[in-house]
């Protein structure tokens, strides 16, 4: 449960910075969705990895 917390916390704070910073809403959504796919291949290695061992 921490980590979908500490996820949407990174996100927020990572679409904040960026509002801040004047980048544009398209530009803002595909960081954020580039983030999440990033995420999300981990997630998939780290689970991956742990059956293999």
């Amino acid at each position: 449960m921490w980590r979908v917390l500490l996820g949407v916390w990174f996100l927020t704070v990572l679409r904040n910075g960026l509002a801040l910073m004047n980048v544009g809403a398209e530009f803002t959504n595909i960081i954020s969705g580039t983030v999440l796919v990033v995420a999300a291949v981990l997630e998939i290695l780290q689970i991956h990895l742990r059956k293999k061992i």
